[in-house]
């Protein structure tokens, strides 16, 4: 895309304060229409890369709950399986699995790449089946015997801060995740004080779920040879995802590469592509692994 404009270089608009003032009400031509909608779009999905294998995983139905019986013999007998895999198998692979977002602070929530012991919310992923296909992925993952005895959950704010109420992370001393401090605001502050009447409500707002025209999804690729990661996403961004995979798997981030093509969805979480470049790492070098989260997998997680 050129940097110039009619009435002069982006950087001079920029400069003169001039550029949101050229654009606002103006009619802005779209360029990729016409490759849309005549189907030449370019999505995860479409992606089929040799030797590509692919992903599915066995998740919690319960939101809290103590691990009573996992069985994975019989995933592991089916055809086209190449592994299937536990916490035991991929949690110790992983580095720092911790979010940070630019311009915040770490978000000090226990995390691990696959449930080990419990479960600590509904969809959290237990198992994963790495097949030939993702159909032969799916219908191992339905072989795959789980028990789960189910504990008292934590659904409210409230109850999360409650003294003495349960803990969703035992290791953690309560169910707070961070604090973001308020900002310095003296002269509000005063307002406030002087007030005639000041009034202190406490608003609840519904829960949602994300139900996406494309459900999340990625491609990715180790090359052992030179220790280089290539990842293909749907999602918002590269930079974020980039550097929490470095992160994760000990990586300089200039051994990883993001690339994010056509997208239906502006909904991707970098942590849900934990478990598979871990499993990635079974495999050798010279394989892709291909996931894309179905609809279940999106209402539930």
């Amino acid at each position: 895309m050129s940097a110039e404009t009619g009435s002069g270089s982006v950087v001079e608009q920029v400069a003169g304060g001039a550029l949101a003032a050229r654009w606002v009400g103006e009619r802005v031509p779209r360029v990729e229409d016409e490759r849309m909608i005549t189907g030449h779009g370019r999505y995860v999905d479409d992606l089929q890369k040799p030797g590509m294998v692919h992903a599915a995983f066995v998740r919690s139905t319960v939101a809290r709950g103590r691990i009573t019986g996992l069985d994975v013999s019989a995933a592991r007998q089916a055809a086209g399986v190449l592994a299937v895999l536990t916490a035991a198998e991929v949690n110790p692979r992983v580095h720092a699995f911790g979010r940070a977002m630019p311009g915040r602070g770490p978000d000090q929530t226990p995390r691990r790449v696959l449930a080990d012991g419990d479960v600590r919310y509904v969809g959290e992923p237990v198992v994963m089946v790495i097949a030939e296909s993702r159909y032969l992925a799916e219908d191992a993952a339905e072989l795959v015997s789980l028990e789960i005895e189910p504990d008292t959950p934590v659904v409210t704010m409230a109850q999360a801060m409650a003294d003495g109420g349960p803990l969703v992370h035992p290791e953690r001393p309560d169910n707070l995740a961070g604090v973001v401090p308020a900002a310095d605001t003296p002269e509000l502050d005063a307002i406030i004080a002087n007030a005639p009447h000041v009034f202190t409500e406490t608003f609840d707002q519904h829960r949602y779920v994300d139900v996406p025209m494309e459900t999340r999804g990625l491609v990715a690729e180790w090359d052992q040879p030179t220790r280089q990661l290539e990842v293909l996403i749907a999602g918002q961004g590269v930079h974020v995802p980039r550097s929490f995979f470095a992160r994760m798997l000990d990586l300089p981030e200039d051994k990883i590469r993001v690339v994010m093509g056509d997208v239906g969805v502006g909904d991707c979480s970098p942590g849900d592509a934990a478990g598979e470049l871990v499993g990635l790492g079974r495999l050798g070098r010279g394989r892709h692994l291909g996931r894309h989260r179905a609809c279940r997998d999106a209402l539930c997680s």
